[in-house]
């Protein structure tokens, strides 16, 4: 909150992830619990998407104004901030053979209705 003071609201459009849609992975817990796995398993989004362009979405879904100005690249260009990895795209392999749960990802997940 206090760079969004001190800076403005930032997006980037070079911070590369797959979010995935909170129903989904509240589905994934409740069928993991139950189940004999133990280990590791990547959990995310069908989708890469940048936090520019996911910002964008979830704008327009909410009915807010879109997010500020379009910053190429902005992730890690200032020395005041942690660095954080540009592109983190998980594999998900080993979570979709072994889960009947479907990961929807960011541009689907924004097409759905409104509860």
């Amino acid at each position: 909150m206090i760079n969004i003071v001190r800076f403005g609201p930032l997006s980037f459009t070079d911070m590369i992830r797959k979010p995935v849609q909170v129903l989904d992975l509240a589905d994934t817990l409740l069928e993991l619990a139950v189940s004999d796995y133990a280990g590791i398993l990547n959990v995310a989004g069908s989708d890469p998407i940048n936090r520019y362009d996911l910002g964008v979405f979830m704008a327009r879904r909410e009915v807010w104004s879109p997010p500020g100005p379009r910053l190429d690249p902005g992730g890690n260009d200032r020395r005041d901030r942690l660095r954080l990895p540009t592109d983190v795209r998980q594999c998900t392999d080993s979570a979709l053979s072994l889960l009947n749960v479907r990961l929807r990802g960011a541009h689907e997940s924004m097409a759905m209705p409104l509860a």
